[in-house]
């Protein structure tokens, strides 16, 4: 059930339990009768502390790959931060990579671009090869073009692979402002972020 919360579990048990039953899968010595009527009996909270563990063990975590673009570089672009207060014109753009790396860097493994607007929510969503200028460039633009409005500001992250001169040059030529978040502060992207996990993540292979 892509392990939800108690909350969540409650109301999905009423949906999931009589399909299950139906094809025969709750035909298990552990699934009696009186456990599933324990089950359905839980409250969130208690859902939550007997599936902890589980859920701790059962948890991908990816790693970052990130790196810092150079300080001149940044520091020639303003900052975006939580906070802020929030656009009310459509165009504003966050955008971040997810590596599809799992634990380690070793290896071939791509990477999603994701680019949301800020007022509307409209996100799309690109795979491309590594980090290299020429794929982060060929993806934004893409996908840019598939934004129901034109794009005014790119708001990206700290990463080498948004703040460098062949990105700069792009936005410029297209009268694009950019801004950043602030570093290891990821609260600054937190919608680019929230797709990542909810779509990117979520359908996608760690």
């Amino acid at each position: 059930m892509g392990m939800p919360c108690g909350k969540y579990l409650t109301v999905m048990l009423e949906l999931w339990l009589p399909p299950l039953q139906d094809a025969g899968d709750l035909d298990r010595p552990f699934a009696t009768p009186a456990a599933i009527s324990e089950l359905t009996a839980m409250s969130p909270a208690t859902i939550d502390r007997y599936l902890a563990p589980a859920k701790h063990r059962m948890q991908l975590r990816g790693i970052s790959t990130t790196t810092p673009a150079p300080q001149v570089l940044r520091n020639s672009i303003g900052l975006s931060k939580a906070g802020d207060a929030p656009p009310t014109t459509p165009g504003v753009t966050e955008a971040d990579t997810v590596a599809h790396c799992g634990p380690t860097f070793a290896g071939e493994f791509c990477r999603t671009l994701t680019m949301t607007d800020l007022v509307t929510g409209w996100t799309e969503n690109a795979s491309i090869r590594n980090n290299a200028a020429k794929w982060i460039l060929g993806a934004v633009d893409d996908l840019q073009r598939m934004f129901p409005i034109p794009l005014t500001v790119f708001d990206s992250d700290n990463g080498s692979e948004f703040i460098n001169h062949d990105v700069a040059d792009w936005l410029q030529a297209r009268d694009i402002a950019p801004t950043r978040s602030r570093p290891y502060r990821k609260n600054d992207q937190a919608t680019v972020e929230s797709k990542n996990n909810h779509v990117v993540r979520k359908h996608a292979f760690y």
